[in-house]
């Protein structure tokens, strides 16, 4: 019951009573009042008591504990309790809307989120936390604040095992790790931007997840412990998802939608859901209880429901039992059983379960906006719901119990130390806290402390405790120690500080689940004695779990505990052993049948503890029957010994291929281990081969000309295609009768390859897949005879069966007397006798259905019939001219069900009867055949008419025979379908949009209907419309306007595709009550138009979803004259009037109808029920305005705007007003179903206050003036280009009043000395009353430019009604100003760039500089030097001697010794010669450029010796000379080496060459000296340094200097067949070219000197046969090598003393003896010979030889000589004419051979 107390005659509401007792207001602890005769209890004081508790000890932790007492109204008076004893606790006010809450119960904490896209972690201590440390209870300044995700926060989830947050926003967000970085995933396109709501499932952690598109995501944790997406449930879930929530006991999964559904899934996230709930407008939140699994569901009307476990529905309510308030909400359960609901009419119910219903036992009524969410703790202790309002998202937190903490220290110090523990505690709670880091031996005091929200406080008494003098240790625990269900765990007891103590411990392990708080577990080891340590194995631990132990010693009721450590237990994993099974080759068939192949395929358990079992084995995949399985195994346990080593079990898998090529499938295996892939999957492959298969064809013919031998060929293939096989031989088979064998004959001469038709020679290889064939002749004595011939092939199988093999082939032959059947069509005498026509049925619609009400179509209508009819002829009689008998007729081939012969005589039709018909001449046997389509979709259909008939009277059956076949054909034509579309929008989907209309009014104009547009689409029929209607419509809201009801929508080529179309029109009758709200937009109407139709195919009726939208009546009020005012909301806003004491004041209410969400005209009526100060005066005397509004304006034409009705407003107060004075006008509209009170507020005027504020955003040197009516702000000194700046702030003071600013803070002039930035004092910016937007601002900075005044004005305008006497007008205008200062400058020798170049002379090698002034020209400021740099166009001739960095005061200069010219001997290649640089200075200083700098031109010039000191005619530095006489001076300059040398490798001879420096001024360096020749193993080297050579790279020659090198030759036989002359001597240098200048760079110029080798004429080993050897003979082959490339024609010479005979002979010529004269001389002419040549010599001794030697010599003939005949010239004593290259003296021996 509330309490009253009546203030200024006033009774206002107070949470209790006091009493004055002895001069003191208390509160007392009972307060009655007396009703009718009774006292009653109205007011009972809460109080509790708080007990101090004896604690557990340990010499380093101390577990503090306490318990709460007398809470009163607790137990067993829940409702009692609640009246008394909730409180507000605090608000939390971080997010800008209250949109998404939850809480962690086990760390405490309690995040929130809202439209900041900002996600707020409290403790649950209500403290904002700031840091990772979640788990500890500490007072921060300012919120966690996870990163931020990039959208509103719609829904937030604790994993509380997982220590995880989820978030749904834009993404899904997943935090760990002390909410670092998150995962994250996308939202499908077609799921729309945002996810809505989720929550996990704590037994298992999976969460789900909605989304604005009717689907819910599943993630979860894979293997590896990353989050992942598993599945997506979206059937048969339709439209938005509001709310998700699992039972957490179950894992039962309720989902919410915007249509007001609520699918249940029971224990699965997989698969169809298992029930529905469809009792809601819009389901806005669901909750499932702990305990009973009771499902709640809040709707968006306000009522709530409650559902029993089995969705049976035991209560539903509404928050206050009256209609709706119409907006979302969220409802929670506790662990008791009690429900939170979290309402938009700004209430937190609570409900208890009374019986069969629940009932309302609390409401919080704490908040001023509507609540969006709720959530509890779960313990009684708090609830915390968020309220959904833009810029006011605050949380209430509601606490139900009282707020425990401890104080504690050391005796005799007091209480220096507190701990609060988390959460709140109920009576009866005992509570506790840990404490850490005591010290062993030591005496501690404690006190437990309570303390309630509202204030109360209790203190227990103080206990003392003793920390024991020992000190227990737990082991760190290795990976080793820990399996995955048990673990070894050890621990050690020391002394303190080697204390005496004596006696048996008792040692322990205790240990948990690292999830828990408590420890529940423990083991003893036995009897321990300090100074030792200890071992425990525990038992019976899960799987890959968490779990905190330590160790624990007890003696004598004492306890101490060792540290705690983390242990995580094994994996239960099962895997395969094998990646894969590989079968190999297998026959798909053998002698005994399949050839079969049988692997083991192997599990494991791999995590080395534990077991898991086989449910399921099985083979699946695309070849799974060529695989089997052992499932023996299925129900086994893997391991089958939990001790087993390996790890491991095994079950066969057997591959037996049924046909051939690869084969693969999976072995799939199902099992109960918590980890590893489940199922499991094993690829197994194998390839099936066939056997060697040989098989005949063609064995079958038939002859009908008696005593005519009849061939046929019969063709042996091998057809398993993977073997080949020998054919040995092809035979008669002996033991067939004579009689038989004499009509047949084998043809030995015909054996063929196929397919090229070779002969094929017995034996023979066959390959595999490939056939040979024969032939076989017939000459059958009877006409109408069946014989079998066989023949016998002999082969050898190359696969599959080993040996020899027989196929015994029977070759068929049928002696048939049959002749053509005699076939005619339509019976019109056109007989068909051949079997190669085709008959046409034409085209007919598929079969009809029996939903076809139309009684005009038959069964003629929907098939075809043909007549057709037998005709006896004598032409096609039997051998003995009998009649033919037809045995059969039947239809075969692709489409034999869509054709039927009809009337036929059953002796030819039935198959059974074993009998036939005669037709001898002119008889006929009439039938009919029918064509009824089956399909459209397969066309032509075809099949075939087969006749089987005999012409004798002992004709065989006629499966034997070959029937008259002749070809039928026809055309299925797709059965009548319709098809609906949008006409309006084609491409969209249902349900069609049909428009927009007002509840309970007409359609608008050209709105509220929708043209369907129906189209026959199938062309093949005519479809009628038999009628249409709507339905599912509620209370009519929907009508078929255009009806298409008995519409036939064609199907003729004129009309195919025809369509018709229908219009439904929207006619809600819905009609909003008083206060009823809806959602922008209106409220969406849903219907079903059907259509009822005659088509074959599709449904009948169509269905068709429809939807539209029901709007209201709605005006909106503007706030000024007329429809010029502002428009405002009068539930939110005041209409406010400004005037002073004694003033009248008047302003304009405006009511106009709101055509975006109304369409009808209205009546409105405005009414001033209380008139005084504030009076309503239409035309200018109080009363009330009544008025039509026209939704089409005014004059009813709809050429205006909404029309509106206006009433002015007056205020006039008092001198004794009170401001604010406020009183209500009534407004009403929509035949007065509909009102709004508009509160009209009459206010003081505002103030404006301008000021600059000296804070940071303000230079300090800023000096301001704002007062007297004048206002100024001075910038003191500013710089050109620099900046100053100051904020110009404008507020509203008088707290009464918002003003608005009219124009914007701009420039009075032009301006190019100040800047304005960051400016919020704009056009229509107001100013409130109150100090949550105080004042609008605008930096101001002075920026003056070069040579620019320091004054400038700005100005605003505004439209504030009180002016402080010392403050501005309007507009207020500020004078600007400061003094300019010139920038800081420098520039060089007082000139500016540009003027005459710093002049520096020197010489080659020397150096000067020069003296360079830097001046400072601005003269205000100093300017800061950073260097000095150069540049030239040399390459650096020019530098800095000394650098400068220092300061140049303003106005001065400083001279500095800084230019440097050093030129080098190869600065430019005149003697004079300038070379031109720049000198830069770089510098700093206030107003200058971040790059600022001056140049100055530096121009060098080069003195040199003058040009004819480089020598006369010298056009080259550097020479490379040799010896210019080199072989006669024939060759030039050169290396010359003279001596005949071995070409073994063994001779080693040297040559020199000088490299000389000929100008006699430089100094220059060789940088490289190589030997380049056409020698794979070059003969020549150039010799290295140190072994006796100067010159080799690197080296300088010096001015005027020489230096000589040595070039080795050693000739060895790899160089025997080369050009010795074609080397040289290569010399790369630095030395430039005469005239070069310096900045060309060094030349690296490279000079050669060529290399020459004497000609060399060598006896050989060559062997020369041109003819036979006479005995005085002696063959000389001979080898030329060397010779000059650009040699002449050359000749040889012999000779000797003893009058010998020469003959000169050519390898390859037999006796040419090319020139003889008796004076012994023999010559050879080579035309154009070069390089290397061969010769012969053959010299002839005489009986008595006087020489032991002979002479050859090698001429090059002479320029100009004729050597086109012989002999050659002679002259003086016999010489030719040439040059004689080479000469060789050949020693003989005794016997006249070579020596």
């Amino acid at each position: 019951m509330p309490l009253y107390y009546k203030n200024q005659g006033t009774w206002e509401t107070v949470d209790s009573p006091y009493i004055k007792q002895n001069g003191e207001w208390i509160e007392p602890e009972q307060a009655y009042i007396k009703e009718d005769g009774e006292w009653k209890l109205v007011f009972e004081q809460f109080s509790f008591d708080v007990t101090t508790k004896s604690p557990g000890q340990t010499t380093r932790n101390l577990v503090l504990k306490g318990q709460l007492n007398d809470f009163e109204g607790f137990v067993g008076k829940r409702s009692e309790f609640f009246k008394t004893v909730f409180f507000k606790e605090t608000n939390l006010t971080n997010s800008t809307t209250g949109d998404a809450v939850a809480i962690d119960k086990s760390r405490g904490l309690v995040a929130t989120g809202g439209a900041n896209d900002t996600v707020y972690i409290y403790n649950q201590n209500l403290s904002v936390i700031n840091g990772s440390n979640v788990s500890e209870t500490k007072n921060f300044e300012s919120p966690q604040v996870v990163p931020e995700p990039d959208n509103q926060i719609n829904s937030l989830s604790f994993y509380e095992s997982g220590e995880a947050l989820a978030v749904a926003a834009d993404k899904l967000y997943i935090f760990e790790d002390g909410f670092g970085e998150a995962v994250s995933f996308e939202i499908d396109p077609a799921d729309g931007t945002l996810f809505t709501d989720l929550d996990f499932y704590e037994d298992s952690g999976i969460l789900v997840a909605g989304t604005e598109s009717a689907a819910v995501y599943v993630f979860s944790k894979n293997e590896d412990g990353n989050w992942q997406r598993d599945n997506k449930i979206d059937d048969p879930i339709s439209d938005r998802i509001t709310s998700v929530a699992f039972s957490q006991p179950s894992g039962n999964l309720a989902i919410g939608n915007d249509r007001g559904q609520v699918y249940v899934y029971k224990g699965t996230t997989n698969g169809d859901h298992n029930d529905t709930i469809e009792s809601f407008n819009q389901a806005t939140s669901v909750a499932f209880s702990r305990e009973d699994e009771k499902l709640a569901v809040a709707d968006f009307d306000g009522k709530v429901a409650i559902y029993s476990n089995g969705l049976v529905e035991e209560d539903s309510f509404n928050n206050t039992g009256e209609t709706s308030s119409g907006s979302e909400g969220g409802v929670a359960w506790d662990d008791s059983g009690l429900l939170a609901h979290a309402s938009a009419d700004s209430n937190v119910y609570i409900y208890e379960q009374r019986g069969s219903t629940y009932e309302n036992v609390k409401t919080f009524e704490e908040a001023e906006k509507p609540y969006q969410t709720v959530v509890w703790d779960g313990t009684n202790e708090i609830i915390v719901g968020g309220t959904n309002e833009e810029q006011s998202g605050t949380f209430h937190v509601f606490s139900t119990g009282v707020q425990m903490s401890f104080r504690w220290g050391e005796n005799g110090t007091g209480f220096p130390y507190t701990r609060r523990v988390t959460g709140f505690a109920s009576s009866g709670k005992i509570f506790e806290s840990g404490v850490i880091g005591l010290e062993p031996d030591t005496q501690y005091e404690f006190q437990a402390q309570g303390k309630a929200a509202n204030g109360r406080l209790s203190n227990g008494e103080t206990e003392t405790v003793s920390t024991p003098n020992i000190v227990v240790e737990t082991a760190d625990p290795e990976e080793t120690d820990v399996n995955t269900f048990s673990a070894t765990i050890g621990g050690s007891l020391d002394t303190n500080n080697g204390a005496d103590i004596s006696g048996s411990y008792i040692g322990a392990i205790q240990y948990k689940k690292a999830t828990r708080t408590t420890w529940n577990n423990e083991k003893e080891a036995g009897i321990i004695t300090p100074n030792s340590s200890f071992t425990v194995v525990i038992d019976g631990l899960e799987a890959q779990q968490e779990y905190d132990v330590r160790a624990k010693a007890t003696y004598e009721g004492t306890v101490a505990f060792g540290g705690s450590e983390k242990i995580t237990t094994e994996k239960v994993r099962a895997a395969f052993d094998q990646n894969n099974l590989q079968f190999g080759d297998a026959f798909t068939s053998s002698p005994t049948g399949p050839d079969q192949k049988t692997l083991e395929a192997t599990l494991q358990e791999t995590s080395g503890g534990g077991q898991y079992q086989v449910n399921n084995v099985k083979i699946q995949g695309v070849n799974s029957t060529s695989f089997s399985v052992d499932k023996s195994i299925e129900g086994k346990a893997v391991p089958q010994d939990p001790e087993a080593s390996p790890r491991t079990r095994s079950f066969d898998v057997t591959f037996d291929p049924s046909f051939r090529l690869d084969k693969k499938a999976d072995v799939v295996v199902e099992h109960t281990a918590p980890y590893g892939e489940n199922p499991l999957t094993l690829p197994i492959r194998g390839t099936g081969e066939e056997p060697t298969t040989i098989e005949a064809e063609g064995v079958s013919f038939t002859t009908t000309n008696d005593q005519n031998e009849e061939i046929n060929e019969v063709t042996i293939v091998e057809t398993g295609k993977d073997y080949g096989a020998t054919i040995n031989n092809v035979s008669e088979d002996s033991e067939q009768p004579e009689a038989v064998s004499s009509e047949w004959d084998l043809k030995e001469d015909s054996f063929k390859k196929l397919p090229d038709g070779d002969d094929f020679n017995l034996p023979g290889n066959l390959p595999a897949g490939k056939a040979f064939k024969f032939e076989i002749g017939w000459n059958a004595t009877d006409g109408n005879d069946t014989q079998i011939f066989y023949v016998q092939i002999d082969y050898e199988a190359d696969g599959g069966r080993s040996g020899s093999q027989q196929l015994r082939v029977p070759v068929e032959g049928n002696a048939d007397g049959t002749v053509d059947v005699n076939l005619d069509p339509e019976r019109n005498g056109e007989i068909i006798d051949e079997t190669s026509e085709t008959y046409d049925f034409g085209s007919e619609i598929t079969k009809r259905t029996n939903r076809d009400p139309n009684p005009s179509v038959t069964d003629e209508d929907v098939t075809v019939v043909r007549s057709f009819q037998l005709v006896g002829d004598p032409a096609s009689a039997g051998t003995n001219g009998s009649p033919y008998k037809v045995q059969h007729m039947e239809i075969v081939g692709d489409d034999p069900g869509d054709f039927a012969i009809l009337n036929a005589p059953s002796a030819i039709t039935d198959e059974s009867s074993g009998t036939s018909v005669e037709i001898a001449e002119g008889d006929t046997v009439p039938f009919e055949v029918e064509f009824n389509p089956s399909s459209y979709q397969n066309n032509p259909i075809e099949a075939q008419l087969a006749i089987y008939a005999d012409g004798a009277a002992n004709s065989v059956e006629f499966e034997n025979d070959t029937p008259y076949l002749l070809q039928l054909q026809g055309e299925g034509l797709q059965p009548g379908e319709i098809a609906t579309e949008n006409a309006n929008d084609p491409s969209a989907d249902e349900p069609y949009q049909v428009g927009t209309s007002i509840a309970g009014g007409n359609p608008l104009p050209d709105e509220g209907t929708l043209p369907i547009t129906v189209t026959n689409i199938s062309p093949d029929r005519d479809v009628l419309i038999r009628s249409d209607s709507i339905e599912n419509a509620y209370n009519n809201d929907f009508r078929v306007e255009s009806s298409i009801d008995g519409d036939l929508i064609g199907q003729s080529p004129e009309t195919i595709g025809e369509s018709t179309d229908a219009e439904v029109e929207i006619r809600p009758t819905v009609k909003r009550s008083n206060n009823q709200k809806y959602a922008d937009g209106g409220v969406i109407g849903r219907a079903n138009y059907k259509i009822f139709n005659d088509a074959d195919f599709g449904p009948d009726p169509v269905n068709v979803e429809i939807q539209g939208t029901f709007q209201v009546t709605d005006v909106i009020f503007l706030d000024g004259n007329r429809t010029d005012g502002t428009e405002f909301d009068p539930e939110t806003s005041d209409f406010e009037i400004v005037a002073g004491p004694g003033t009248v004041s008047t302003k304009t209410l405006t009511v106009q109808i709101d055509k975006g969400d109304n369409s009808v005209s209205t009546n409105a009526v405005i009414n001033d029920p209380q008139k005084n100060p504030i009076s309503l005066t239409p035309d200018g005397s109080d009363g009330t305005v009544e008025d039509v509004l026209d939704v089409n304006g005014g004059d009813g034409t709809g050429s205006k705007d909404p029309d509106f009705i206006s009433a002015d407003v007056r205020f006039a107060p008092q001198n004794d007003t009170t401001f604010p004075k406020t009183q209500q006008i009534l407004v009403e509209w929509d035949n007065r179903n509909e009102s709004q009170n508009v509160t009209i507020k009459g206010i003081a005027g505002s103030t404006i206050d301008v000021l600059v504020p000296n804070d940071s955003d303000t230079d300090s040197s800023v000096t301001t003036t704002f007062s007297d009516g004048t206002a100024s702000i001075d910038y003191g000194d500013v710089t050109e280009n620099e900046k100053k700046d100051a904020k110009l702030v404008v507020k509203e003071t008088s707290g009464e009043r918002s003003f608005n600013i009219t124009s914007d803070l701009s420039f009075n002039g032009g301006n190019t000395r100040y800047n304005i930035s960051n400016n919020s004092i704009t056009t229509n910016k107001t100013l409130q009353k109150d100090t949550t937007t105080p004042s609008v601002n605008a930096d101001i900075a002075a920026t003056p430019p070069e040579g620019s005044s320091g004054s400038g004005e700005v100005a605003f305008a505004h439209d504030a009604d009180n002016i402080q006497e010392a403050h501005l007008g309007t507009p207020v205008t500020i004078s600007l100003n400061m003094n300019v200062l010139n920038k800081a400058e420098v520039t060089l020798n007082d000139i500016n760039t540009g003027g005459p170049p710093v002049k520096l002379v020197a010489e080659p090698g020397d150096t000067s500089s020069e003296i360079v002034r830097i001046v400072e020209i601005g003269g205000d400021n100093d300017a800061n030097i950073t260097g000095l740099t150069f540049t030239d166009d040399a390459g650096g001739v020019f530098s800095i001697k000394n650098n400068f960095t220092d300061v140049v005061q303003a106005g001065d200069f400083t001279d500095v010794d800084a230019p440097q010219f050093s030129p080098t001997t190869s600065t430019g290649s005149s003697p004079d010669f300038t070379v031109n640089g720049t000198l830069q200075v770089d510098y700093t200083g206030p107003g200058a450029a971040n790059d600022a700098s001056a140049q100055i031109g530096i121009e060098g010039e080069v003195i040199r010796p003058s040009k004819a000191d480089f020598g006369s005619g010298v056009n080259k530095p550097l020479v490379i000379q040799g010896d210019p006489n080199a072989g006669g001076g024939r060759r030039g300059d050169g290396v010359y080496f003279e001596e005949n040398l071995p070409m073994d490798g063994t001779v080693v001879t040297t040559q020199e060459y000088v490299v000389v420096e000929e100008n006699q001024k430089n100094s220059y360096n060789i940088t490289d000296i190589t030997v380049n020749g056409p020698f794979q193993n070059n003969p020549y080297r150039n010799r290295p340094s140190g072994a006796g050579n100067t010159l080799s790279s690197p080296v300088t020659i010096s001015a005027g200097s020489q230096d000589a090198g040595t070039i080795e030759f050693i000739p060895d036989s790899a160089t025997s067949s080369g050009v010795f002359d074609s080397s040289q001597i290569e010399v790369t240098h630095d030395a430039a070219r005469e005239g070069s200048k310096a900045s060309d760079g060094p030349d690296n110029s490279t000079i050669a000197l060529p290399i020459f080798a004497e000609i060399v004429a060598k006896p050989t080993d060559a062997t020369w046969s041109g003819r036979p050897r006479q005995s005085n003979e002696t063959f000389v082959p001979f080898e030329v090598i060397g010779l000059p490339e650009n040699c002449q024609d050359i000749f040889v010479q012999a000779s000797d003393a003893g009058g010998a005979t020469f003959q000169f002979l050519s390898f390859g010529e037999s006796g040419d003896n090319m020139f003889s004269n008796a004076t012994g001389q023999r010559g050879e002419i080579r035309d154009d010979a070069t390089g290397n040549f061969d010769f012969v010599v053959n010299y002839s001794l005489s009986s008595n030889p006087t020489t032991d030697s002979f002479d050859v010599k090698i001429y090059e003939v002479n320029p100009g000589e004729n050597t086109s005949s012989y002999p050659l010239k002679e002259s003086d004593g016999g010489s030719p004419n040439g040059t004689e290259l080479i000469s060789r003296n050949i020693n003989l021996n005794d016997d006249g051979s070579i020596a």
